[in-house]
């Protein structure tokens, strides 16, 4: 977070959007300096790459509509998480490498789709730019941010385990319960998708991803809601990128998983 903040600040941003201007606005039709955002996003996981996207549109760095489809496709589960994480609950860590990989391809996907009717070809902008990194705001944004998301987190443990001990009787199902936990919270969704072995722990896992739970959502949802961006189109948009998630997995274990 600290970082996210340094490089919208310093004007990084700018740099690394000049770079890959003419790929990422052909692809996505979004302003070169939301590639700040994706490849962030890529690296650190939720909820930094909707940060950085909030933060773009607030310095002005791009428009509000591209604000809020970039978050869409960069507000991913990081890699340390999907390939240490779900590999070692999934007993492979190769798995693990599968399902990050295809939750990036789920990504791009979605973010092509988004861009389609929208316009590519727009006026490069020239803006001059400065080194002037505020580490201070940068530490202190990064810790207000931490805090929320360490509190989203608790609440949605606390309210996975309620649920489960008052409708445990009604949950007979394994599926249905490692479904539940990863609409609820992705930690939780691995956790227990994990326990079903062979295709279904694989698919699941990558629907657990894709989607990232309504735990990441709210906590997302604590820097949309600031910059004046939607929430609910944001959640309408992850919910599409779980399915092609999904779809991409399912399609993975049945070619490379036997059972």
């Amino acid at each position: 977070m600290v970082i996210s903040s340094l490089i919208v600040s310093s004007g990084l941003a700018c740099f690394i959007g000049r770079a890959v201007r003419v790929p990422f606005t052909y692809l996505f039709a979004i302003d070169g300096n939301g590639a700040a955002a994706f490849f962030i996003g890529l690296a650190a996981g939720f909820p930094v790459g909707a940060k950085t996207s909030a933060s773009l549109y607030r310095e002005g760095l791009c428009e509000k509509e591209e604000a809020q489809r970039l978050c869409a496709f960069c507000n991913n589960t990081g890699p340390a998480f999907v390939i240490a994480g779900v590999g070692s609950l999934l007993c492979d860590y190769m798995l693990g490498v599968a399902i990050y990989i295809i939750e990036v391809i789920s990504a791009l996907i979605l973010g092509v789709i988004l861009s389609i009717g929208k316009p590519r070809k727009r006026e490069y902008s020239r803006r001059v730019v400065k080194f002037n990194p505020d580490l201070t705001a940068g530490v202190r944004d990064a810790l207000s941010g931490t805090l929320s998301v360490c509190a989203f987190v608790i609440f949605f443990s606390v309210l996975n385990k309620c649920i489960f001990s008052v409708a445990s009787p009604i949950l007979s199902s394994k599926y249905f319960s490692a479904l539940l936990c990863a609409l609820l919270e992705v930690t939780s969704g691995v956790s227990t998708g994990a326990v079903l072995g062979g295709r279904a722990a694989f698919v699941l896992c990558a629907f657990a991803v894709g989607w990232s739970g309504l735990c990441v959502h709210a906590q997302t949802a604590a820097f949309l809601i600031p910059s004046g961006l939607s929430v609910k189109k944001y959640i309408f948009q992850k919910a599409c990128c779980a399915l092609i998630c999904t779809a991409l997995a399912l399609l993975y274990s049945l070619f490379f998983i036997k059972i």
